[in-house]
């Protein structure tokens, strides 16, 4: 099969395209015929070794972490799923990795993928989705609470607008101007434009804040500073949490 691998850590330069040998499943695994991965951050972090004193691989490496595909063998401690169900899921980093024809992953990192997406849109959701949905969790957001959530366009604000609303919050968002319109459509009710406003100067009262990279502020006469260590939600309780780019978000991290 093919493969997308590194033989060493590095830039882009040590990424392969090349002839790899099928994997072999253990007994609460699924073998998964791949038909679409993405590449987050934390995969990018991975190619470069940030994680190589934690989280050490055996070379070559498979990258990618994302996938949607179709179960093409089942072990035999599983159950719930079967040979051609459509799956989608998040392979931990201790494995070789989704960046090839075919993956190894857990039953219990799998699901069976709704109907209404397709194997693309799957793959894009397991990374960012469990990131915002584990974000919300450890701010410990309740229905009738506010949370501020910060780039709501981007791939885990996004996500985090759709699980806050969900979960019966009111939503305030940052964007980029490009994407108000887009932010406002998954819910949030109130949307700024964080090239044009000084969030800290327009939101009070908010429980939980969710920043998925470094917030900065800007004024509309191109002024920016860091504004995520200074500004605090209203309650002593309340968790500001904030990711990094490429940030564990494995159990224990």
């Amino acid at each position: 099969m093919k493969a997308v691998r590194i033989h060493g850590y590095g830039g882009p330069e040590v990424i392969r395209y090349e002839d790899a040998p099928p994997p072999t499943i253990e007994a609460s695994e699924v073998l998964v015929a791949v038909h679409a991965t993405s590449i987050n951050p934390v995969d990018l972090a991975t190619r470069a070794g940030h994680f190589q004193n934690k989280i050490p691989v055996t070379f070559p490496w498979t990258l990618g972490l994302d996938l949607s595909g179709v179960i093409a063998e089942v072990g035999p401690n599983v159950t719930g799923f079967a040979i051609g169900d459509a799956v989608f899921g998040y392979s931990n980093m201790m494995r070789q990795g989704a960046d090839a024809e075919y993956a190894v992953i857990s039953a219990s990192e799998i699901a069976h993928k709704p109907q209404s997406l397709d194997f693309v849109a799957a793959a894009a959701i397991p990374v960012t989705g469990l990131t915002a949905w584990q974000a919300l969790a450890i701010g410990g957001l309740q229905a009738g609470q506010t949370v501020l959530i910060h780039g709501a366009g981007g791939g885990i604000g996004s996500l985090a607008v759709q699980f806050a609303k969900a979960q019966g919050a009111r939503v305030i968002a940052t964007a980029a101007g490009d994407k108000l319109d887009l932010v406002r459509s998954l819910g949030a009710e109130s949307v700024i434009d964080y090239t044009a406003t000084r969030f800290e100067e327009v939101v009070r009262n908010v429980d939980v804040v969710l920043a998925s990279s470094g917030v900065r502020s800007s004024s509309a006469r191109g002024e920016s500073s860091s504004r995520a260590a200074s500004w605090s939600p209203r309650r002593p309780r309340s968790i500001q949490r904030q990711l990094q780019p490429g940030a564990c978000v494995e159990p224990g991290c």
